[in-house]
């Protein structure tokens, strides 16, 4: 009865585990409202269209939205903070802040593109945090701890198919035998007979 617990509990939280690492995984992808990575480029793509205007108006056109970034600012967690001044359709302007969350995939082409547009920019006070660096060996650490857990279940499995602690499968050859003891008195066939 305690060994078939023990199976229905390894099983148990064996599910579990596999539900939760589902939820996490696919559970965080339902937010609509998040800004996206286009929506970055087309303001950036804006607000360089509208420094080329300004600096050189003769040969280039007015852009469909008019956009001044006045600060930008890109921290360790790859956020990026866009504070800026876009022009409204009818004529006025109105003061914007655009937060997004960039992938360490895509931040340093975001970096390279602020770079690019602070330095012909007269407006733009750029802040790019130093990226933390961390030890070679933390980088291994989640493959130690997986093969560490596969080691543990290896032997618990085995344990298991060996029959478990309280198990005599394999102590058949161990057999307990008692040896008479001389000081006994013995019954002889004479006494008998």
């Amino acid at each position: 009865m305690k060994s078939n617990f023990k199976v229905l509990l390894f099983y148990i939280v064996l599910i579990a585990g596999i539900i939760l690492a589902v939820v996490l995984l696919f559970g965080s992808q339902a937010n609509d409202d998040k800004p996206l990575y286009s929506d970055l480029q087309q303001y950036l793509a804006d607000a360089e269209a509208t420094n080329d205007y300004n600096s050189d108006s003769t040969g280039n056109p007015l852009p469909k939205r008019t956009v001044i970034i006045n600060k930008a600012t890109v921290t360790e967690e790859y956020k990026v903070i866009l504070e800026m001044t876009v022009g409204k359709e009818d004529g006025g302007t109105k003061e914007e802040k655009f937060v997004y969350q960039a992938s360490s995939i895509v931040i340093k082409d975001i970096v390279d593109r602020l770079t690019a547009y602070d330095e012909v920019s007269t407006t733009l006070d750029l802040e790019v945090e130093p990226e933390t660096v961390y030890p070679w060996w933390l980088s291994f650490l989640p493959y130690v701890i997986m093969i560490i857990i596969f080691i543990f279940l290896w032997f618990f499995i085995m344990n298991q198919a060996m029959g478990g602690k309280g198990s005599k499968m394999n102590n058949f050859g161990k057999a307990r035998v008692k040896t008479p003891a001389s000081d006994k008195t013995t019954v002889k066939f004479a006494d008998v007979a």
